[in-house]
């Protein structure tokens, strides 16, 4: 298992007589960056720089490779989002939500706004004031964001500090993670009750109108939009969710764990279950290859795998 992810490869293809060959290879090591089951890499509208929420808030420049400025962090920085001017970032610490301003090429941090004051006046909220924040994000208007918080959803204003609107599901309901569906602005979410989780659709402009896309089983981890496309991990598989008809197009099943640290042979067969949606990619890979990342080439309509055996298209 991978345990730490600290280099960042740029690689500059220089095309002469018709093949492609490595002209340089720059290293960017920012600060340490753990294992993420979130996106810890956002480019700037401009694309001249881009963002890396490790154990510090990193900027960098796309050209040049040089950290240009850097803001310290403590353990379980996640949910990085820029706003759509350039001139903010958020993120999330456990129960804080961190803002900042990025001006002159240099980030300060605004203020922090817990939990607490987050979801404050909500229904029956005091019982979730600590709470760590799921996800949260930037929307297309202007200090306009979106979190989730255990059961709770909703748009809150950076400038005014109120919360514009909400919606919360179900006390049995937590929501593990949500992520930004610009296209449609929406919002895609994974909730779970404990015995089951849910992929969902959520409007931004009416946060109480939902359609489930997926229930199953296992445990979402980590959503990442891309375009029209979820790419989706769990706790037994990953896949790719088509938004627009709701289907999955791709499906790969998670390896089986060997021991996981378990001598009771019956709960390590119950763990080690694979149930699938759809029938799971078992050509192109192999059942004990590791899928650590999934993106997306708009331009070439190419997704891409990051296994434990290297980059697949």
């Amino acid at each position: 298992m991978i345990r730490r992810l600290i280099f960042f490869f740029f690689i500059l293809l220089n095309l002469t007589s018709g093949f492609a060959q490595l002209k340089d290879i720059k290293i960017i090591i920012p600060k340490e960056t753990g294992f993420s089951y979130y996106d810890f890499v956002q480019f700037f509208p401009n694309e001249k720089f881009f963002a890396v929420c490790g154990n510090a808030l990193s900027i960098i420049n796309t050209e040049t490779s040089e950290v240009i400025d850097e803001y310290d962090l403590t353990y379980g920085a996640k949910n990085l989002s820029i706003s759509p001017d350039g001139n903010q970032i958020i993120l999330s610490v456990n129960n804080d939500l961190y803002v900042f301003s990025f001006i002159n090429q240099k980030i300060s941090l605004q203020y922090k706004i817990p939990t607490s004051d987050l979801i404050k006046g909500l229904p029956n909220s005091e019982y979730y004031s600590s709470l760590p924040i799921g996800g949260c994000f930037f929307t297309e208007k202007k200090n306009e964001i979106y979190a989730s918080i255990g059961s709770f959803t909703l748009k809150y204003d950076l400038e005014k500090k109120v919360v514009i609107s909400s919606h919360a599901f179900p006390v049995t309901d937590y929501v593990i993670h949500s992520a930004y569906f610009a296209k449609k602005n929406e919002v895609v979410l994974a909730k779970t009750s404990g015995t089951l989780s849910t992929i969902m659709k959520q409007s931004l402009d009416d946060l109480t109108k939902t359609t489930d896309l997926i229930t199953d089983a296992a445990t979402p981890t980590k959503i990442k939009v891309r375009d029209s496309l979820a790419f989706c991990f769990t706790s037994n598989k990953y896949f790719i969710l088509d938004l627009e008809t709701g289907s999955i197009v791709h499906e790969v099943r998670m390896p089986k764990y060997e021991s996981y640290g378990l001598y009771d042979k019956a709960l390590l067969k119950d763990i080690n279950k694979r149930p699938s949606i759809t029938k799971p990619d078992t050509i192109n890979f192999s059942k004990d290859e590791y899928v650590y990342d999934i993106d997306f080439l708009t331009k070439e309509r190419l997704a891409v795998y990051a296994t434990l055996k290297g980059i697949k298209f």
